[in-house]
Order: C-alpha cells, then structure tokens, then sequence
C-alpha cells in the first residue's frame, strides 16, 4: 500500500493544504492516560489493590497508591508506570497464578 501514497497526495491537492500534504509521518497517540482516570479506572483499581497483587509483594502498596491518587487528580502523569503494572498484572494472572 506504501507506493500508493503519491496518488492519495495527487487526489487531496486541491483539499488539504500544502503543509498537510508534505509534513513528516507523525504517530497515532492512544489516550492511555484518560483512560486510566475513566474508562478504565475500574479495572486499574480492581487490579493494582486486589489481594493477590499485595500478596505478590513486588511493590511498595503506599507508592502505587499514591501514583495511583496522583494521576487521577492530574497532580502527576504517572500514564506509563500504571500502564506497565496494570499489564504486569494481566499477564501474572493469565501465565503464572492460571499455571499454579
């Protein structure tokens, strides 16, 4: 599909203009950080304070608490770090607790 680029630019010259036409490739942003303070506040919740996740003893329960609170207030994006635990969690309980 790559070499049809110069045909979707021909088509659109008259619509969009030039600066848009011919700018740098730029990179689809998932909002993981809203999600995590709405959609998925929940999950984030029902898994990052949920008994095995404290049993597991990887991590400080006050630090991820207060991430946690730090995010949803906005004080702090702490996007990356939650994303990575919540998928931490995910995979523990699909590969390791499902196998014990």
């Amino acid at each position: 599909f790559g070499g049809l680029k110069h045909i979707e630019k021909a088509v659109a010259k008259d619509i969009l203009p030039r600066q848009i036409l011919h700018r740098e490739k730029i990179g689809f942003i998932i909002p993981v950080g809203s999600w995590l303070r709405k959609e998925l506040r929940e999950l984030c919740m029902d898994l990052l304070f949920s008994k095995q996740f404290k049993e597991r003893g990887y991590f400080s329960m006050a630090f991820v608490q207060q991430m946690f609170e730090d995010h949803q207030t906005g004080k702090i994006d702490h996007t990356y770090r939650l994303w990575s635990l919540l998928n931490l969690e995910l995979w523990h309980l699909q590969y390791i607790d499902r196998n014990a």
